[in-house]
């Protein structure tokens, strides 16, 4: 099997409307292992994040993507496995607001530990449709966050005929709200407290390996694996993956109230970087791609920051397990 790993698909667009049918806005992709991508505002006519054929998806993030026909984030045929994955705010103006399916398998389709979150279709099936007349539809779900009410909800769009199959196991957490970091800046990782952490299924990530999350962080953080693309970290740690090709330092460090950050490299920094600014409680507050001044090698980050900690994550964008965390202290 083919393996597409540590990959963004970004605003990308295939065709989208009945002249011009475009599949997979993001990719498409046949016997293929899909681990640790990020699709995000991808538009095509289906499958408008990615179009799937007897593939396996794992730690991926499916968000803002947009269908004119069929599948807001993706497109299934044939068999697949949908394992820790992210879908929030995808749409389709027809049907399958997360997802549509083609199933041609006695198989089912397996989704576990994933979370749905707020995917719209206007014709119906918010979290899955299959309109498909000759075509098996076989579907097991578990271990997963659903906004539906229960599983009589999810499956009420689906044409399901003789033969056909739709189950949810007896771990589904319905309609908990998932309590993102933030929305608005595409910062899907949970808060403390939230009902997706701790809530996975443990077997399936030991059966397929899964040691890291989207963020390359380890898998399970604390007994259990979370539901989604993202393990809930806790108060993010100040330690590295993998050491980068870089040495990093802030100065100075503390600074004051109202002073932009600057962080300082030993030596010249050719890449480009991947800078975070993250509160106490390990969410999001400014996020920038950026790309060193050889001659000074620093990097100013034009943040005002109120007083308190805060740590700085700097990671390698070719390399995202390559990362260093610093810790900042702002005064008044």
């Amino acid at each position: 099997m083919a393996r597409v790993e540590n990959c963004e698909f970004l605003s990308n667009i295939a065709g989208i409307n009945n002249f011009e049918p475009g599949r997979g806005g993001g990719l498409v992709a046949g016997n293929t292992n899909l681990d640790r991508c990020s699709f995000i505002g991808n538009k095509s006519y289906e499958g408008a994040g990615a179009e799937v054929f007897n593939g396996r998806i794992t730690n991926c993030l499916f968000a803002d993507n947009y269908s004119t026909n069929q599948g807001g984030a993706i497109k299934t045929l044939g068999k697949n496995h949908i394992v820790n994955s992210t879908f929030v705010n995808n749409f389709c103006t027809n049907y399958g607001g997360a997802f549509y399916s083609e199933h041609s398998s006695n198989a089912p389709d397996t989704i576990l530990n994933c979370l749905f979150w707020n995917n719209r279709a206007a014709l119906g099936g918010d979290f899955i449709a299959d309109q498909e007349m000759f075509s098996l539809f076989h579907l097991y779900v578990d271990y997963s966050l659903v906004d539906a009410d229960n599983c009589a909800q999810i499956t009420a769009p689906i044409n399901l005929n003789a033969g056909d199959a739709f189950d949810c196991g007896s771990h589904m957490l319905w309609n908990a709200y998932p309590m993102f970091c933030d929305s608005a800046l595409k910062d899907f990782r949970m808060l403390a407290g939230s009902p997706a952490i701790n809530a996975g299924d443990s077997s399936i990530i030991a059966q397929l390996e899964l040691l890291v999350d989207l963020e390359n962080n380890p898998r399970i953080g604390n007994g259990l694996p979370d539901l989604g693309a993202y393990e809930y970290q806790g108060i993010i740690p100040a330690y590295d993956n993998e050491k980068p090709e870089f040495t990093a330092f802030l100065s100075p460090n503390p600074i004051v109230s109202g002073a932009y950050p600057i962080i300082q490299f030993v030596e010249p920094v050719f890449n480009s970087l991947e800078v975070s600014i993250l509160g106490i409680d390990g969410c999001i507050i400014h996020r920038e791609i950026v790309r060193p001044n050889a001659a000074s090698s620093a990097i100013t980050l034009p943040v005002s920051l109120t007083p308190g900690i805060y740590l700085i994550r700097i990671s390698e964008q070719l390399k995202p397990g390559r990362q260093v965390t610093l810790k900042l202290i702002v005064m008044n």
